[in-house]
């Protein structure tokens, strides 16, 4: 970042009054100029493009960028606060998405709420939740096989 800040440091100098930007842009045109929203997404495009990448728009980072944080437990606030949003509903609302391994932790920790019963002679204790597959025994019929759930 601070190679990326001294070239533009001195293409404003190159520039002169000419340089059209502000000192706060990171990413500018080579005359200070903001860059057109349309004109980076064109170009990441490309760039997804020629890496041989599966087709994904630069929207879908920062989206997969908020799921892996909240996925490694950093606290909401500080996702809102890194995405810029205004209001932490917003980023709980559009910008996050259940990372399938939270999901499987999820469902083990409700399973493990489960009450066991023993009446059937059946080991009730796997519920395969790691798996994906939420297993339902049926504890009223004597010698009744647990069955996966749609």
């Amino acid at each position: 970042m601070k190679a990326h800040r001294k070239r533009q440091a001195a293409e404003r100098l190159e520039w002169g009054p000419a340089w059209g930007g502000t000192v706060n842009r990171v990413f500018t045109r080579e005359d200070g100029a903001d860059l057109h929203p349309a004109s980076v997404s064109d170009r990441f495009a490309e760039l997804v493009s020629a890496a041989d990448l599966p087709p994904v728009r630069l929207r879908d980072l920062r989206h997969g960028a908020a799921s892996l944080m909240l996925a490694a437990g950093v606290d909401m606030k500080v996702v809102q606060e890194t995405l810029g949003h205004s209001r932490l509903a917003i980023t709980a609302d559009t910008c996050t998405s259940v990372h399938p391994t939270v999901a499987a932790e999820a469902a083990a920790a409700a399973a493990a709420l489960v009450p066991r019963s023993s009446r059937t002679g059946l080991d009730t204790s796997s519920t395969h939740a790691a798996e994906g597959v939420v297993i339902m025994a049926d504890f009223t019929t004597p010698g009744k096989q647990e069955t996966p759930c749609d």
